[in-house]
């Protein structure tokens, strides 16, 4: 079935479930005020520039190959997960994201730092997010802290808490690990 791109736009704002856009290379904008029931997925759209100021996504939100996206809108509502691979052009998030479960971000290379006041309620993970140099000073993550690969990471916060467990993997410019590092679970480190 094939759908006009005024047809797509009406089914977007109707839509109370999930929706997934994928290799829709010449799309260049969603809805203004788009909401979303369910989680949304966006695959290889590249020519997206950004998304919707007030975009709302109930459950998850997933973002592959946006190489195009330098920023997040600062009013993002994600009510559980946010996922971010690809997305090479990337320069930050919104200073108040909070996420309720997990948020993962993989090859984002121009990444620099991540919001000082980030919430993470699940796991945590960076993955090849190599101009990262350093995490938020009172992060604290409920659940699991994966960082592998991020090599422009020089250190991590004085008083990091970890609920479950920290992997750290071929984080080869961290020099140390702080005093007060509190981690419930365990500790796996590889090639730092």
């Amino acid at each position: 079935m094939t759908l006009t791109l005024k047809q797509a736009e009406e089914m977007m704002r109707k839509n109370s479930e999930n929706l997934y856009l994928s290799g829709c290379t010449s799309l260049e904008s969603l809805p203004k005020n788009l909401e979303v029931g369910g989680s949304l997925y966006l695959d290889g759209c590249t020519s997206l520039e950004s998304l919707p100021e007030n975009l709302t996504v109930k459950e998850s939100l997933y973002l592959r190959g946006y190489t195009s996206l330098k920023s997040l809108p600062k009013n993002l509502e994600v009510g559980e997960s946010l996922y971010l691979s690809g997305c090479t052009s990337l320069e930050s998030l919104p200073e108040n994201l909070a996420v309720r479960e997990s948020l993962g971000l993989r090859g984002c290379t121009s990444l620099e730092s991540l919001p000082k006041n980030l919430e993470v309620g699940g796991s945590l993970y960076l993955d090849g997010c190599t101009s990262l140099e350093s995490l938020p000073e009172n992060l604290a993550v409920r659940e699991s802290l994966g960082l592998r690969g991020c090599t422009s990471l020089e250190s991590l916060p004085k008083n990091l808490a970890v609920g479950e467990s920290l992997g750290l993997r071929g984080c080869t410019s961290l020099e140390s690990l702080p005093k007060n590092l509190e981690v419930r679970g365990s500790l796996y480190l590889d090639g730092c």
